[in-house]
């Protein structure tokens, strides 16, 4: 707070991120956003039933992870509930904080690392940005590979698929004012919130068309047929207070988009193997 604007260096970037079951990808997950420039993790298991918690234990040795448990009855959605956890209790530790799930891949197409792109939206005074997703689809997968996300899916939907509309929030904290979430897409500030084309946005959906040119979520909602009719289906949706959401077919047939090839992540798939390598060499 008592920095003053030209000192602001924007190195301590942190990610909020409530999740079940990823203990096959989230090492993965942790490297790239480290590796796009990110510091520190707030995790918060909801109904995990696989081995997820032990390996984030592990992988806090080499990051700085921090682990909560949500529970399902907390009086609304729980993603909301630990967003605003997050905001109240932690974010204070970092100086901007992402909001994004464990399969949403946040990094800047510019090939650079993400401070200094927030930092060139400071310099203009926007302290929020709502960021569009990019949305996978299955890369025509059956079986779930073995092996990286950001390897194995690669083709995704149009730029205008509607679905690409939803943003996530990314948050400066070094600023006085209220922030808050009742939805876990857009913040709710006491400034305006924009996207990477400085257009403010003001619901969990832009009305404009998604724009991915300085900032982008890849976001891999699909992964496989097997993914989808053994895991996803079932999961139910965190931002939502019902605990029973069994997710149909034509939300597959919908979100299941591979019209576009993509590398957009192509340059951190052998950096993420690497840091993973060295990981299993010190266990």
């Amino acid at each position: 707070m008592n920095r003053r604007f030209s000192e602001i260096k924007n190195d301590q970037l942190g990610i909020c991120s409530i999740i079940r079951n990823r203990e096959q990808w989230i090492e993965e997950w942790i490297s790239f956003h480290h590796l796009v420039g990110f510091t520190h993790f707030y995790i918060g298991l909801h109904q995990c039933s696989d081995k997820t918690e032990e390996v984030l234990i592990d992988l806090s040795k080499k990051y700085k992870i921090k682990i909560f448990h949500v529970e399902n009855k907390v009086g609304g959605s729980p993603q909301t509930f630990f967003y605003n956890f997050i905001q109240n209790e932690v974010a204070f530790e970092v100086d901007w904080m992402a909001f994004i799930d464990s399969d949403e891949y946040l990094f800047s197409p510019e090939r650079t690392k993400i401070g200094q792109v927030l930092d060139s939206f400071l310099q203009k005074k926007v302290y929020a940005l709502a960021i569009h997703w990019a949305c996978f689809g299955s890369s025509n997968f059956v079986k779930e590979p073995s092996g990286l996300i950001t390897e194995n899916y690669r083709r995704r939907a149009p730029d205008d698929f509607f679905v690409n509309k939803h943003v996530k929030s990314i948050v400066y904290q070094r600023v006085a004012g209220v922030i808050k979430f009742s939805n876990p897409h857009l913040v709710t500030v006491d400034y305006e919130v924009y996207d990477e084309k400085l257009r403010s946005i003001s619901t969990p959906i832009s009305p404009y068309e998604p724009s991915f040119s300085r900032l982008r979520i890849n976001h891999y909602l699909c992964q496989s047929r097997e993914y989808f009719s053994t895991r996803k289906k079932y999961y139910g949706s965190a931002d939502s207070d019902q605990e029973t959401n069994v997710k149909s077919e034509e939300w597959w047939i919908t979100h299941n988009q591979n019209n576009v090839l993509d590398y957009s992540v192509e340059l951190y798939v052998q950096p993420i193997k690497s840091l993973m390598n060295v990981s299993q060499a010190e266990k």
